[in-house]
């Protein structure tokens, strides 16, 4: 991973990659059997989060590569991604309830994501991550495991 400043005085994060002749990637996909990466105007393939390229927009996950064929669940807003990695938004995730993205629980109370602690929800205690994923299994809490099967 690298990080510079650019000429603007922006941040520019990522991963860098060169072709055979030793020039960077910029503003080209790279493809390496089922995994896409995008390079963009800064040299960096962007690490998870969403990218608009042209009027498309993306998603990539922590390594990366291109999410398709998936729902995507970024900033309370629920989207789908094509064959092709191309993000449709569903919708606003509002209200009280449980949304499942694809095999996942998350939680919603007045419309905002519950993320990072316990919550207890019509009398069951559940876990929920940075990312508002509740966990199931076997997980660890600050040195202390906990199971939700």
């Amino acid at each position: 991973m690298v990080s510079y400043i650019l000429s603007d005085f922006t941040a520019a994060y990522g991963f860098v990659r060169a072709n055979e002749e030793g020039h960077l990637y910029q503003e080209a996909w790279f493809v390496n059997g089922d995994d896409k990466e995008y390079y963009s105007k800064a040299y960096t393939c962007r690490p998870e989060g969403t990218i608009q390229i042209g009027q498309s927009l993306y998603y990539f996950d922590k390594n990366g590569f291109l999410v398709t064929n998936s729902q995507i669940m970024c900033a309370n807003q629920l989207y789908e991604a094509d064959e092709n990695g191309v993000l449709t938004l569903i919708g606003n995730v509002g209200g009280t309830r449980w949304v499942s993205v694809n095999g996942d629980w998350y939680y919603y109370e007045d419309g905002f994501q519950v993320t990072s602690g316990f919550k207890a929800i019509n009398g069951a205690r559940y876990y929920f991550d940075g990312s508002g994923k509740m966990q199931t299994g076997f997980f660890e809490v600050e040195g202390k495991i906990f199971s939700r099967f």
